[in-house]
Order: structure tokens, then sequence, then C-alpha cells
């Protein structure tokens, strides 16, 4: 038989265990126990390891939809790709919490403090707010007339972190694993603010992999001159750090969905093969 493991959260509980990382991924040997394992990390770093993976064990990656084929976000969606194509050379800081949560002021405030320095009225980025319709509780009556600030509703995540303007800019997150999958797959670099559950652990992944940079305080509070000094050195390059595209470009060459079925097919085949010629032997 094939046995397909999907590991989301192994880097969270190795530090949980306080399992070092040159220990952590030879320790998964123990797979190599069935005739086949397909291991589905959804972090970066088990690409650092890929040579020390037991025999019959393949790190994919995220399997990601194109976004050429996800979904675009109905009528909000394709507004916000309108809004980014109408300045695609200037950088866009894209700020998402997901779907569910609901942002209060002492999130909010300092996230736009910061913003509102770094850009300078638009003139240096501007900020695409996902589910920003659900801010209106928090924000001030200055704040939700921002003109550099589109406060849009659901938007196609994928296809906005493989527009130029965003990957000139950054992806503010919580680092959800959808999330930070669709970031690193992008080439995006991630001012991470975490908020609960494994978020922190992910967020920590990425920035102990050049992928990311924590925001917020030992308290898990995003701080206005964390976010401003991380927006700054993204403006200041203007495109992602080395490890950024380093890291996109591995996780395309693992293959995700397409190697996947590939692996799949090839194990079946060869299973076939091998029991048909145990049946001749007998």
């Amino acid at each position: 038989f094939m046995r397909m493991v999907l590991f989301v959260d192994l880097y969270e509980q190795c530090r949980r265990e306080n399992i070092a990382d040159s220990a952590c991924w030879p320790n998964l040997a123990a797979l190599a126990a069935s005739p086949h394992t397909v291991a589905v990390f959804n972090s970066p770093q088990p690409l650092s390891y890929a040579a020390t993976l037991p025999l019959r064990t393949h790190s994919l990656m995220p399997f990601l939809r194109d976004a050429t084929t996800a979904d675009r976000g109905g009528d909000d969606g394709s507004a916000s790709l309108v809004w980014l194509d109408a300045a695609p050379d200037t950088p866009v800081i894209f700020v998402s919490y997901g779907s569910w949560v609901e942002p209060q002021r002492a999130l909010v405030a300092p996230i736009l403090a910061a913003l509102r320095d770094a850009c300078d009225g638009g003139a240096r980025c501007r900020v695409l707010w996902a589910r920003g319709d659900r801010l209106d509780a928090a924000l001030t009556d200055d704040e939700r007339t921002l003109s550099f600030v589109n406060y849009a509703g659901f938007v196609p995540q994928l296809a906005v972190l493989q527009h130029r303007a965003v990957q000139r800019g950054a992806f503010l997150s919580h680092c959800g694993h959808g999330s930070a999958s669709e970031a690193v797959a992008s080439g995006v670099f991630v001012p991470a603010a975490p908020l609960s559950r494994d978020q922190p652990a992910i967020a920590m992944a990425l920035r102990d992999h050049g992928v990311a940079e924590l925001v917020v305080d030992a308290h898990g509070r995003p701080r206005r001159h964390l976010v401003s000094a991380a927006v700054e050195r993204v403006l200041a390059r203007q495109q992602p750090p080395d490890t950024v595209r380093v890291y996109a470009e591995r996780i395309k060459r693992a293959g995700g969905v397409a190697r996947a079925a590939q692996v799949t097919l090839d194990t079946l085949e060869s299973m076939s093969t091998k029991s048909d010629e145990k049946h001749s032997e007998l």
C-alpha cells in the first residue's frame, strides 16, 4: 500500500519539543517503513534538508492553484486587480488577516500609522487591505478617506501576490498556512504579524529562512516602529530579497500537485510490475 502524509505543523512540533533543526528532518526516517510515502510540507523549511529526507519520502511543498485558474474573487476581486493595474510601478503593501478575523483598533492603528509614514500619501507606495470592508468600526474618519489605501472586500489572493506592484512591495500577513505558502511560492516578502494558534510558529519559520520579518512585540502586538522599519527596507529594495526568490524557485521545482500525481502514478505502476513479477515466479 502507499501512505500519503501531510505535515503542516512539523516545524512547530520540533520547536515545541525543543528538537534541533538538524535532527528534526532525519527523524522522519521511520516514515520509510511504508512502501511509499508522499510528504507534503506547508512551510519552506524542509527545502533546506531535501538531501536528508528518508528514501521514498518526497517534499512536494504546498498544493497551490494556478493564479490564472484560481477564483478571481467576483466583481470585488476584479476591481482589486484593476486598482493594482492603475499604477503597476508603484509598490503595494498588501495587508490581509484572512477571511474570519475582524481586526480591532489596537491592531489596525499601529499598522495604518506605519503605512502612512512610509507611503507618504501614496507617493512611495499604496496599500491594498483585503477584507478592509470589515474595518469600519476600527477606523477614524481620517483613516477611512486615505487616498492611497484601498479597503477591499474579498480579493483573489494568489493573483494579487503575483502582481508586479505587490512583487515590488510586500505582504503584511497573519501567517496562516495558506497565506504563508502562497506568499513564499509567489516570491513576496512578508512583514509578519501573527495572531494565534500555529501562526507565530509559521511566522518564525519564515523569518528563520529569510523570507519574513516579525513586526510584533514579545506580546504579539504589532508595533508602529517595527512595521515602519520593515516597510522602509522593502521600499529601499523594491524587489524581494535573494532568499525569497531562492525559496520561490525551489517551491516551483518541487512540483506540487503535478509531481504528486506523477509520484502516485509511478508508485502504482512500480507496485503493479512487482506484483506481476511475483505472480509469474509462482
